[in-house]
């Protein structure tokens, strides 16, 4: 299938692109399952983008997809021309269909005390702002939500990151390449797979939760103390991908106290990323693997 872009570049399609839909509508009472936005729309296109959003919401959509992000087609993402999601099309009642929300360079500001998305499962956050008010009131107003992923945001006047949701629902949690905080914070109790990748930040982990984690993947640069002085015991957990970048050599046998702490790990993957002699590390490595954890 050609995009737009490449049939309009072609002498074969130019017939084809020589005229395009102006507007799109939906069957009355056709229910729809999936709504798919994805081209590089901005705040210019806000009335065409809310009109196919109220359409969908009052047609019950069960998985919302708007992908805006310029830069996919090299263009330069500006903050302050970000299309602002309409959460005022989900509050007369259409809100409880919706189960999976992915939003991509648009402004997500969920109202404090919004009660429309209660059975939404999923949620994907790309390319945006937030705050960490703005974590707190989805925690707090989507309470099915299982799922959360907030990738290449930038968080204003956030220091310390909280993800409370000690009696929700939330299983799984990845906050990748996000910037502007110091600290991320998880009290999740059915927490069962986390994923931070980023700049290296202080992290404070509930031993409750790392109980019953089965997934924890950590990317981060290090250097000088790759693991901190005391590990708690990962119970439950069965993959651990740890992704290491440093330049030191004495500290990577650091790793295999990993093993002690993560009885029922089944599958271990470690990304090294280190300036030293390949031999040099192979020796040392080699002179300390005599012991093997049962399940891998």
């Amino acid at each position: 299938m050609l995009t737009m872009r490449e049939g309009a570049s072609m002498s074969r399609w130019r017939n084809l692109w020589s005229s395009s839909v102006s507007c799109l509508n939906f069957d009355a009472g056709t229910r729809i399952d999936t709504l798919r936005i994805c081209y590089f729309l901005g705040k210019k296109s806000s009335s065409d983008i809310d009109r196919w959003v109220d359409l969908a919401a009052a047609q019950g959509v069960h998985k919302l997809i708007i992908d805006l992000d310029l830069t996919k087609f090299g263009l330069i993402l500006d903050m302050g021309k970000l299309y602002k999601f309409p959460f005022c099309f989900f509050a007369r009642g259409n809100g409880s269909t919706l189960i999976h929300l992915h939003l991509a360079s648009c402004v997500f500001k969920l109202p404090r005390h919004f009660e429309a998305f209660n059975s939404l499962l999923s949620l994907d956050l790309e390319r945006t702002c937030l705050t960490e008010k703005d974590v707190r009131n989805i925690l707090s107003n989507c309470s099915s939500l299982e799922w959360l992923s907030i990738r290449l945001c930038q968080f204003l006047n956030t220091t310390s990151l909280k993800f409370a949701a000690p009696s929700q629902r939330l299983k799984h949690l990845a906050i990748l390449n996000c910037s502007n905080f110091s600290e991320i914070e998880v009290e999740a109790t059915k927490l069962i797979s986390f994923e931070y990748e980023g700049l290296a930040v202080n992290s404070k982990m509930s031993h409750e939760l790392l109980a019953h984690t089965w997934v924890f993947r950590m990317e981060q640069p290090c250097k000088e103390n790759i693991l901190p002085a005391k590990l708690p015991t990962f119970t439950n957990l069965k993959r651990l991908v740890f992704s290491v970048m440093t330049e030191s050599r004495k500290n990577l046998l650091e790793l295999t106290s990993l093993l002690e702490v993560c009885p029922s790990l089944q599958k271990l993957e470690l990304d090294l990323y280190v300036s030293c002699n390949s031999e040099d590390v192979q020796t040392k490595v080699s002179r300390n693997s005599g012991s093997f954890h049962s399940n891998l």
